[in-house]
């Protein structure tokens, strides 16, 4: 099955508010906890629906190519913010304020979509899964073992805003996603990473 004509335009109509949203939630003019995540979510829900008369199964994972495409640029824009924030914190450079922003907004946001994700269909759940959870749980561990094992000024506890959104994104994604979409090891290190800090 391939896209009808009607889920192309309605795609289309969509295609501004998907580069859009990330960016201004990102940029902090929505906030990733507020507005900014609530419309993330609300697009991200929208497209990975079901529409009536769509296959449920992967036999019709074609037909969702479009939107998933569309979801997934979504999320390498939040995720990357995320995942570049962290980097930098984990780092001895300057900085840091705007890389805890960073950070922290990326994750809310990308905790948006995966939570807007938890209902849809098998096909194009695993493929949203793997562009949120799948790419951000090892950074997140990375991170949290290296803070860790940081001095206190550096480590956990002054990043704390940054430690904060990864237990968010961490909830959301044990959450909404099955356990084929979930790095086992990366989430316990996570775990461990938390509980030793």
């Amino acid at each position: 099955a391939r896209p009808s004509p009607a889920d192309l335009l309605a795609l289309a109509e969509m295609g501004e508010m998907v580069s859009a949203v990330p960016a201004l939630t990102l940029s902090g003019a929505l906030s990733a906890q507020g507005a900014g995540g609530d419309c993330l979510a609300a697009l991200g829900a929208a497209l990975l629906r079901r529409a009536p008369g769509e296959a449920a199964d992967d036999a019709g994972a074609q037909m969702w190519e479009p939107r998933v495409g569309a979801f997934q640029s979504m999320a390498v824009t939040v995720v990357n913010a995320a995942t570049s924030g962290l980097e930098a914190l984990c780092g001895s450079g300057g900085g840091r304020f705007a890389a805890t922003t960073a950070a922290a907004a990326g994750m809310a946001a990308a905790a948006a979509l995966v939570r807007a994700s938890a209902d849809a269909p098998a096909a194009p759940k695993r493929m949203a899964m793997a562009a949120t959870v799948g790419v951000l749980l090892p950074a997140i561990a990375e991170f949290l073992e290296v803070s860790a094992r940081m001095p206190s000024t550096k480590g956990v506890h002054a990043n704390a805003v940054a430690v904060t959104a990864c237990v968010g994104f961490l909830h959301a994604a044990v959450a909404a996603a099955g356990p084929a979409d979930i790095d086992a090891e990366a989430l316990r290190r996570a775990a461990s990473a938390l509980c030793s800090s």
